[in-house]
């Protein structure tokens, strides 16, 4: 089952958009829709992300959080993105 990690650090993509956090391996960000949860973008990257992948973090986050909607933005393959940080306890 995937993973939704929570990123403590601010971490961003290459073209300077930010990173909240990861599911199943990528990279996402959200953004308060209404009420009713938010919205969520994908990073993942072509040629290490399989469209299994994205569906396998879909719904690692809609278990983790209220998800209204889903956008996937593919990254070119060797892009890259920081991965996710070990939390100090």
């Amino acid at each position: 089952m995937a993973v939704v990690t929570n990123n403590y650090g601010s971490n961003r993509l290459p073209d300077g958009r930010t990173i909240e956090g990861w599911a199943n391996d990528i990279a996402f960000d959200s953004d308060v829709t209404s009420i009713n949860g938010a919205s969520f973008e994908l990073f993942p990257v072509r040629g290490r992300h399989t469209r299994t992948d994205v569906a396998a973090a879909k719904q690692a986050i809609r278990g983790a959080r209220d998800a209204v909607s889903f956008y996937v933005s593919w990254q070119e393959e060797g892009t890259k993105i920081p991965g996710p940080k070990e939390v100090p306890r």
